[in-house]
């Protein structure tokens, strides 16, 4: 997150002086960046979840533990998802393009995961695990959302012209 609040910075001031192949670039490597952190943090965390499940939750069972140890597993291998979601995000706020963040908030919340949850808690028998798989399809599908809204990001000043209220 910390990355993709520079990133909409950095998109918004090459934008602002006409630098369009620059602002690209900026979103680029900030994707590429908060992937890449990702992808490290998990290589360190995975093989670490059970002792850091043990710190946290102590030895209360072994059923509190397997659901800790699932979650953990499905939190971090969304994870790389969650870098490119935030920088699409970032990327459109920093451009202009805000109506993009806003339709993705609402598409990947409240017409994919709710829905999916719903669908995985009365018409299957997977239990809470649905919740992971819900979360999972919902970054994935929202990506490619994100995929065709940055493909109509034209990198361009919204505004013209600044207008000074100052005498």
């Amino acid at each position: 997150m910390a990355i993709g609040s520079v990133q909409a910075a950095f998109v918004g001031q090459n934008i602002g002086h006409g630098n369009k192949e620059r602002a690209k670039q900026s979103y680029r490597s900030a994707r590429n960046i908060s992937v890449l952190f990702m992808l490290i943090g998990i290589a360190i965390a995975i093989p670490l979840a059970p002792q850091i499940i043990e710190l946290i939750i102590g030895n209360k069972s072994l059923e509190i533990n397997r659901v800790a140890r699932e979650y953990s597993i499905w939190i971090l291998a969304t994870q790389p998802l969650m870098a490119m979601y935030n920088n699409y995000m970032s990327l459109f706020n920093g451009s202009g393009n805000n109506k993009y963040s806003l339709i993705m908030s609402l598409v990947r919340l409240w017409l994919m995961r709710i829905p999916l949850v719903l669908f995985f808690k009365y018409f299957t028998n997977i239990g809470y695990s649905g919740i992971w798989y819900a979360m999972a399809i919902s970054n994935i599908v929202i990506l490619a959302l994100g995929y065709y809204f940055y493909t109509k990001v034209s990198f361009e000043k919204k505004v013209k012209k600044f207008v000074s209220f100052t005498r």
